[in-house]
């Protein structure tokens, strides 16, 4: 039922921003019959269209108007958009798409529609939700509290650090979770803390944190500290992973704003 609705939400939306687009000044106005159904050769357009395209599966809903032009059709799609990687959820948009007189099918351009899908609806569809505080602890804090700055071997050990938190984002896709929920169990996380380590988390995180970012260009050597520690290849493979380094972003980001938070705010 909560697709069924998210669909209808999706259409209505769509059947807005076609008005708004028939106001404007246009040479021939879209043809708009209340027929959405997709026909043979509606699907064989679109996917001329999207073949070739890398990172997101297109699915055609609906196809919603069609207009003439001076090159040949116009053409809106109503269409179901995910991003290839698990636990994904899926987005709609309006998909243009222009065939010509001579049968070439072009994108023309993609318009994402907002629909309000809560934390609690993506947890219900997807299970995906923020790590616990002890999976951070584990996987992120505990590495950046055991670099000693100016130590023998510290490079080696960022090296580390960095490659288990490549390793965190890439099992967790922080870019579909509540940012409350992240910031919450991060927060938790870093309280359990003693002052000692405390102490060393605040010296250290973020020179990993700018590591991290800094090799999430695929053409940035990574060094030979990352060799040596044996953690280069798979480091070379998690980066080259978009949804890797979408996850990575967000994580970092929100260690390096987490105490612009209001505490008060965080707690359960």
């Amino acid at each position: 039922m909560k697709k069924l609705f998210t669909l209808i939400m999706a259409f209505c939306l769509a059947c807005c921003a076609l008005a708004g687009a028939e106001e404007a000044a246009q040479p021939l106005s879209w043809a708009l019959d209340g027929e959405t159904a997709l026909s043979e050769e509606n699907l064989q357009v679109f996917q001329q269209a999207v073949d070739g395209l890398m990172g997101v599966e297109y699915e055609p809903v609906a196809i919603l108007a069609v207009k003439e032009s001076e090159d040949g059709q116009l053409f809106c799609f109503l269409s179901r958009m995910t991003l290839v990687y698990p636990d994904a959820l899926p987005e709609y948009g309006l998909v243009y798409v222009e065939k010509n007189h001579l049968g070439d099918v072009k994108m023309v351009e993609i318009q994402s529609l907002e629909i309000d899908y809560t934390y609690e609806d993506s947890i219900e569809e997807t299970g995906v939700s923020a790590p616990a505080p002890e999976v951070f602890a584990d996987a992120f804090i505990r590495p950046v509290t055991g670099l000693q700055k100016d130590s023998a071997g510290y490079e080696l050990r960022r090296a580390q650090a960095v490659e288990s938190l490549y390793s965190l984002c890439a099992l967790y896709a922080f870019d579909r979770m509540d940012a409350l929920d992240i910031s919450r169990n991060l927060d938790l996380a870093l309280n359990a803390l003693t002052e000692e380590e405390g102490m060393a988390y605040d010296i250290s995180h973020s020179d990993v944190v700018s590591e991290a970012l800094r090799i999430l260009d695929t053409g940035e050597e990574l060094g030979s500290a990352y060799e040596e520690a044996g953690v280069a290849e798979s480091l070379r493979t998690l980066r080259n992973d978009a949804a890797v380094r979408e996850s990575v972003s967000v994580l970092t980001s929100y260690v390096e704003t987490l105490e612009n938070f209001d505490e008060e705010s965080l707690l359960p």
